[in-house]
């Protein structure tokens, strides 16, 4: 027996040896978890009751002995039998990612003493998820419970170096080869990314790992998860981001729930007032909530109650790993692994975050956190444009290569994502690296269409095809520029929204200057899309939003020019520029005619007529120049648009037109042409007649009438009828027939001049004695970092930010003194509280499209009143250099230093002091001779004055 016995003892190390040959792809540490201490003491217990008793029966012989060696002998061939049977089941990998699984779920929630022991297990882990050579279903297990073991020794306060370490080994062994179940294990670094994004060294370790996985997979081809582990990348950043960046969301931009007295009841702004519409469909969002951390409190995913420090001793032996956890991993992997259910795992099983680790963020620096948000941005935005795939196959100067069809256009839109990401979380990215970026994109595509040889002319578009392909590279670019800009908006970021939409322009000028039409048709048809968005939200109705979309639209008008000048006439880009033209500034929602007037301004500049002025000059008259005559095309449609639009609500509009067609008879009568101011004299007589026929018809058919000119708010735009023509927009038509019909039309300069008007001041002042005024507060708000926000609360109860002309509201006010920052608030302020009592009562603002021809002696050919220069200058001596003391001021909001009233801000600019010089009401101008104007006398009013040149 005791030779049976010994032989059978053989099979034990051959099995041994078997299974160390299966397990020949892992260290050591997987063999001796197949054969443990148990493996041993099996071999001790067959070796003594198989070959020790059996001898010792032998030498002394007796029935009990002899009893008991059969004994033995018959209990060594069951141990050597389970030996055997179990040797040869763990020598499988599949046993031994289930026997990890298992022992993890067990080891959860112990004391510390059991660290020791969870180390060891994710190092065994480590290596089997490095390993390519595990089926998919064991390799999924592996991936999930190697992600659920870091997370459990990060919130047991195991040091972030070691859970880093651990990423780095798993991206070592991953970067061998490739395979198809890295997938499993990019969702798990994904999961573990988005949950330990807090920590930096972990974070650091993981984005690393996913881009020089991304970096390899892109050089291998397209087809080795290239997409995957971008998007991968993209949303861990984006975690990583979020918690760097706090949301800037400003508690007083927040109307109260109640609409005491406003209009009409509206919901709080979509980009200040908490989560947008779509979160519950981000996915990002839903990742980047869970994993913030605000004022040193964890939030989103630490739920439940229990203990504040470490998942470790004070916590006792409470199973974390429960029975529906062990059933909630076993059902993420049956299938493919999604990170979205391994964070809600994560989520159940750690409650709480390690002291040292609240203390470290609560108590670090703000400033750090920004600059390190902006080196993350910054290089990631790098590395994604350097993995860039190729549009088209022919193109072999983009870094990645051609790596499919669409490839591309999803490269372009991760790096989109990567910026509206923060944008729906209402945190602004720390750089416009993106949108730069995309413009880049956009300039590298119209380079690479230009055709290797000339081409045959497409005089019919047989070339363009009739149904455009909604896809494309370009259409990629242009959307994405497009979302950013309407995300930015609806964040409350208006000046990146201007910005963003200012690119879309740069990119459409780079294409029309190339010739590609079909690129300039795309970035039109997105900078229209940016309109669009922009009234659109929960919140579009309400003057704030209204006030913030004028405003954005007003920044890209301003930049139309170049657009307009890189285009030649009859080139297929021309439609779609000049429809974009004229269709943008009817996109607001507010009072569009001042954006068409400057939309038809930047025509002239792009004609040549007049010569660009940057807004921080618009205070003085425009540029002196030499023009000449106009294109017969801008003229055609001058004379349409001002017979079509003599009767609208703000008379700036046909006002433009009218000092258009008269400075260019002008020009036309210096070069000798006299036809030109005889076309425009019988053009205005017969508009004059066509619109008093039409006025006497309304008339006698019963329609009523309404003047124009009041600041209160017409009631009668719903009935039926004619508006009538605004009295001074009359009397400037009237002053062109008349000096069109002079003899010597280009030897004279034209001035506008005529009877005193009714000052600003006192029209300020029967304008409040009526209580005709909408009223509007302003609140004063300083910021953390220094800088002075002021809130605008509307009559509606909606609520926006003082901005200037460019979108700007940070970083450029201040009050308590009388410097820079006040001067600037005060012009700024100026404007909003004039709003349209701004413009110059004679020439309504429209005196620089007469490209210095025609002179207006209100103005100066500035477009604005003269007294309101000395309305910012009181308001800064009488009011903003004594804030937050003024009497006036007293806050009315929480947060605010103080508040004021439009009202209160009038009265006190237009209050005369007669005890001082410099604060007197300005001297109003004296009466001029004015000509005769046919059908309204000549007082109260400006003319045409033919003056010696």
């Amino acid at each position: 027996m005791s030779a049976i016995v010994a032989a059978l003892l053989v099979l034990l190390p051959t099995v041994g040896l078997v299974a160390i040959q299966l397990l020949s792809p892992f260290s050591w540490r997987a063999a001796r978890v197949v054969f443990n201490w148990s493996s041993a003491m099996s071999v001790a217990a067959v070796a003594a009751l198989g070959v020790v008793l059996p001898m010792v029966a032998a030498v002394n012989p007796s029935p009990f002995a002899t009893r008991l060696a059969f004994a033995g002998f018959g209990t060594t061939l069951l141990l050597l039998a389970h030996a055997t049977w179990r040797g040869s089941r763990r020598a499988n990998p599949g046993w031994l990612v289930s026997h990890t699984a298992r022992r993890v779920a067990a080891l959860a929630g112990r004391t510390s003493r059991s660290q020791r022991a969870m180390a060891a297990q994710t190092e065994l882990l480590t290596e089997l998820v490095g390993a390519t050579r595990l089926p998919i279903g064991q390799y999924r297990t592996a991936a999930a419970n190697w992600a659920l073991v870091l997370v459990l020794r990060w919130h047991g306060g195991e040091r972030p170096e070691e859970i880093a370490r651990a990423v780095r080994l798993v991206a070592a062994d991953l970067g061998r080869e490739p395979d198809a179940g890295r997938e499993d294990v990019i969702a798990a670094l994904v999961a573990l990314g988005n949950h330990l994004s807090r920590d930096r060294v972990v974070a650091e370790a993981v984005i690393e790992t996913l881009g020089d996985l991304a970096q390899r997979a892109r050089g291998a081809g397209p087809y080795v998860h290239g997409e995957v582990l971008l998007d991968a990348l993209v949303d861990v950043i984006g975690a990583r981001l979020a918690n760097l960046l706090q949301p800037r969301i400003l508690p007083a931009l927040r109307p109260p729930s109640p609409n005491g007295g406003g209009r009409r009841r509206h919901r709080a702004p979509a980009e200040l007032d908490g989560r947008p519409a779509h979160a519950a469909e981000d996915r990002l969002q839903l990742l980047a909530e869970r994993s913030s951390v605000e004022n040193g409190d964890a939030v989103g995913l630490w739920r439940g109650h229990g203990p504040t420090d470490a998942i470790g001793a004070e916590q006792g032996h409470r199973r974390l790993v429960s029975r529906s956890v062990r059933e909630a991993m076993d059902d993420a992997t049956r299938r493919a692994l999604d990170a979205q259910k391994l964070l809600a795992i994560f989520a159940s099983v750690a409650h709480t975050q390690p002291a040292a680790q609240v203390t470290a963020h609560s108590s670090a620096n703000m400033r750090t956190r920004s600059v390190d948000a902006y080196d993350l941005f910054l290089a990631e935005v790098n590395r994604l444009a350097s993995m860039l795939a190729a549009p088209t196959p022919e193109s072999a100067a983009w870094p990645a290569g051609w790596q499919g069809s669409a490839a591309f256009e999803a490269d372009v839109r991760r790096l989109g994502h990567l910026a509206s990401q923060l944008y729906s979380t209402y945190r602004m990215p720390p750089t416009d690296a993106v949108e730069e970026q995309l413009e880049l994109i956009a300039s590298r595509l119209t380079e690479d269409i230009s055709p290797a040889r000339p081409l045959a002319p497409d005089r019919t578009g047989w070339r363009t095809t009739h149904t455009p392909d909604p896809t494309g590279p370009t259409v990629a670019a242009g959307e994405t520029l497009a979302e950013l800009a309407a995300a930015a908006f609806h964040a409350g970021f208006d000046r990146q929204a201007l910005l963003a939409g200012r690119r879309l322009l740069s990119a459409a000028t780079m294409a029309a200057t190339a010739g590609d039409g079909r690129a300039v048709q795309v970035y039109t048809q997105a900078l229209d899309r940016v309109a669009q968005q922009l009234r659109w939200g929960p919140s579009n109705d309400t003057d704030a939003n209204q006030h913030r979309s004028s405003l954005v639209l007003a920044g890209l008008i301003a930049e139309f020019d170049p657009l307009l000048s890189a285009t030649p006439p009859g080139q297929q880009a021309d439609e779609a520029i000049n429809e974009l033209v004229d269709w943008l500034p009817w996109r607001t929602e507010g009072n569009p005619y001042p954006l068409a007037a400057a939309a038809w301004q930047a025509r002239l500049i792009a004609a040549g007529w007049l010569v660009h002025s940057p807004e921080r000059r618009r205070r003085q008259p425009a540029p002196a120049v030499q023009p000449q005559t106009l294109p017969h095309t801008l003229i055609a449609k001058a004379e349409e648009e001002l017979q079509l639009h003599l009767h609208v609500d703000d008379p700036i509009y046909p006002a433009v037109y009218l000092f258009t067609l008269w400075a260019h008879a002008i020009a036309a009568g210096r070069e000798g042409d006299r036809d030109a101011a005889q076309h425009l004299h019988e053009y205005l007589t017969r508009v004059l007649d066509e619109y008093d026929t039409d006025e006497q018809d309304d008339e006698d058919a019963g329609w009523p009438t309404t003047e124009q000119g009041n600041q209160v708010e017409d009631e009668c735009d719903e009935v039926p009828g004619a508006r009538r023509m605004h009295p001074q927009l009359r009397r400037l038509i009237a002053g062109a027939i008349d000096w069109s019909a002079s003899a010597e039309t280009g030897r004279r300069e034209v001035v506008l001049s005529g009877p005193r008007a009714l000052g600003l001041h006192d029209s300020l002042r029967k304008l409040l004695a009526a209580s005709g005024l909408i009223e509007r507060r302003y609140h004063g708000l300083p910021e953390r970092d220094g800088s002075y926000l002021v809130v605008v609360e509307e009559a509606d109860g909606s609520r926006r930010l003082l901005r200037d002309s460019e979108a700007g509201a940070r970083g450029l006010f201040a009050w308590g003194y009388g410097g820079t920052g006040p001067r600037t608030l005060a012009d700024v302020l100026t404007d909003d509280i004039l709003a349209d009592l701004d413009g110059c009562p004679d020439c309504f603002g429209a005196i620089k499209c007469a490209a210095g021809l025609i002179r207006c002696r209100t103005c100066h050919n500035t477009g604005l009143r003269v007294e309101r220069w000395h309305i910012a200058s009181a308001l800064v001596r009488r009011v903003i250099s004594s804030l937050p003391e003024h009497p006036a001021a007293a806050p009315t909001i929480l947060e605010a230093e103080w508040s004021l009233t439009r009202a209160a801000l009038l009265a006190e600019a237009c209050r005369t002091q007669r005890g001082g010089r410099g604060d007197r009401e300005p001297t109003k101008q004296r009466s001029r001779r004015s000509l005769s104007t046919e059908g309204c006398p000549p007082v109260a009013g400006s003319s045409a004055e033919p003056l010696p040149a």
